[in-house]
């Protein structure tokens, strides 16, 4: 294994890289998303200009700052006007910080969790997973740098093997299929792997993949078509916790990890060990080897996006015309987002009607990926020969 305290002072250095600032515009825009869920306009990455917040917007997003990047105060980011000067002053104030990193989960309003790792921990996970991937030339990146994914994969990574980062997430899939070239490794999550089932890898590019299970079938096609795709096993919570190259195999831990009945921990850098509940229920072959089996917490991914059925459910339960709703994702024949089942609470309400009216009122709600694509509408929620919930067929219009 790597020595984490070599790895801790070359990776350390990074709000002086380039790649704090793709940080901070990524952690601004996604902050900004959750205060506007209605404006599409800053979906995208934010423009040098674009900061045109009230105070309390301001308040809100100093506050996200300082929670990712541990700093004391947030008097001065308050302040700020234009990127370039928010950036600026993160790059200065964290130097009186601890130097740990906070992350939020990727899912629905409701549900969002932050988690601060310990800077020499996510040093100590580089150092191991560098060796995995120590002959790559370039990263080429299609995640958020301000998730511990794209934070892991796309700035430390990179720093620790002296390579530089293409960001191309505004490109689309078949244009950085063109680009691709031998000593590549893409960065993206499993629907942005979907898009390019069928496409014919150049030797010696390499894929990872994480933040959703990755069915066996796509990272098969990916194998078939030359591409070594990397799995890597974790959450936000635990950061990663084993990798694998083969889609039939189980997870192989990472070496810092140990298994703990159901349950796994890790030793930490300075020898202490930390006991963790994984996400999922798995199935453990040995002491070393896992298979995610089931989610606990109900999340399922759109968009490389963990989104949260419940909560969806509960936002369109709240709207003064809907009884009962149930929401699922949809079956792969149907797409890859959400879906939605509603009982009206007056049935003279024209199905039409009810659904703009429920179209805005997610819009102005709820994140894109949370948003249900296809609304079916009905007397009562679909249910099995025993009386449970069951999935339906979206209506065709």
């Amino acid at each position: 294994m790597a020595n984490s305290s070599d790895c801790f002072a070359a990776l350390s250095s990074w709000p002086h890289s380039a790649a704090f600032a793709r940080f901070v515009s990524d952690l601004l825009t996604d902050a900004i998303a959750q205060l506007r869920p209605g404006r599409p306009s800053i979906a995208n990455r934010l423009a040098p200009d674009f900061l045109d917040l009230d105070s309390l917007e301001r308040f809100t997003v100093a506050v996200a700052m300082a929670e990712a990047l541990q700093l004391p105060h947030i008097a001065s980011l308050q302040v700020m006007t234009g990127l370039d000067n928010w950036i600026c002053e993160a790059r200065r104030s964290i130097s009186s910080s601890t130097g740990d990193v906070g992350f939020r989960t990727s899912g629905s309003t409701g549900a969002r969790k932050f988690t601060v790792h310990n800077f020499d921990a996510l040093a100590q996970e580089i150092g191991c997973l560098s060796a995995v991937f120590s002959d790559r030339a370039r990263i080429v990146s299609l995640v958020p740098a301000h998730h511990i994914y794209g934070f892991l994969f796309t700035i430390l990574l990179p720093l620790k093997l002296g390579v530089e980062v293409v960001d191309a997430r505004s490109q689309a899939p078949a244009t950085v299929h063109s680009m691709a070239k031998a000593g590549d490794l893409i960065v993206a999550f499993p629907d942005w792997w979907r898009l390019l089932e069928n496409a014919t890898w150049p030797p010696d590019v390499e894929g990872s993949s994480s933040g959703a299970p990755c069915p066996v079938a796509l990272a098969q096609a990916h194998r078939k078509n030359g591409l070594r795709l990397v799995e890597v096993y974790g959450s936000t919570e635990t950061g990663g916790v084993g990798w694998r190259d083969d889609a039939t195999a189980p997870f192989r831990l990472l070496p810092y990890w140990e298994r703990d009945g159901d349950d796994a921990v890790r030793k930490l850098v300075r020898g202490a060990m930390k006991r963790y509940a994984l996400p999922d229920l798995v199935s453990w072959s040995g002491n070393a080897h896992l298979k995610p089996v089931a989610r606990f917490d109900g999340a399922v991914q759109v968009g490389g996006v963990n989104v949260y059925p419940d909560a969806v459910r509960a936002a369109l339960l709240a709207h003064p015309a809907v009884a009962d709703a149930a929401v699922r994702l949809m079956r792969p024949d149907e797409g890859q987002r959400l879906k939605a089942f509603i009982v009206s609470r007056d049935a003279k309400t024209p199905t039409d009607e009810l659904h703009h009216a429920l179209e805005a009122w997610v819009a102005e709600r709820l994140q894109p990926m949370e948003r249900p694509r296809a609304f079916t509408f009905g007397a009562s929620l679909p249910t099995n020969a025993m009386g449970k919930s069951a999935d339906w067929l979206i209506a065709q219009s």
